[in-house]
């Protein structure tokens, strides 16, 4: 599965977070993950905690991040939507991702506000 050195970072910056996620005093298990890609990342935290919700802006990303989910089973949702503009109420998780997404964002104040 992790092939090339890119691939075999990616699942170890992957593995680093689900260690940190799982330190974390998290109440209602609910985790965001912004810029979640493919959904690696997103899939690794669903084993630790009751809900997770992976949200990116690319159409192509959440498919793929679907299928994946579908294909493992997880406890995971994956919705297409815009970091600024996140589509939930205030306070509603414990805890939110973001790895490798704030750079590739134009407004990353009104982002890191938002979050």
């Amino acid at each position: 599965m992790y092939s090339t050195v890119e691939d075999i970072s990616v699942k170890r910056r992957t593995e680093q977070v689900v260690k940190i996620v799982a330190h974390l005093p998290i109440t209602d298990n609910t985790v965001i993950d912004i810029g979640c890609g493919t959904g690696s990342q997103a899939l690794a935290i669903s084993h630790i905690v009751e809900s997770v919700v992976g949200i990116d802006v690319r159409e192509d990303s959440i498919k793929e991040a679907q299928r994946s989910r579908i294909e493992s089973n997880a406890s995971v949702e994956f919705i297409m939507a815009d970091a600024e503009y996140l589509p939930f109420r205030n306070s509603c998780c414990d805890t939110a991702t973001m790895l490798e997404a704030l750079e590739h964002v134009q407004n990353q104040d009104t982002v890191l506000r938002e979050i």
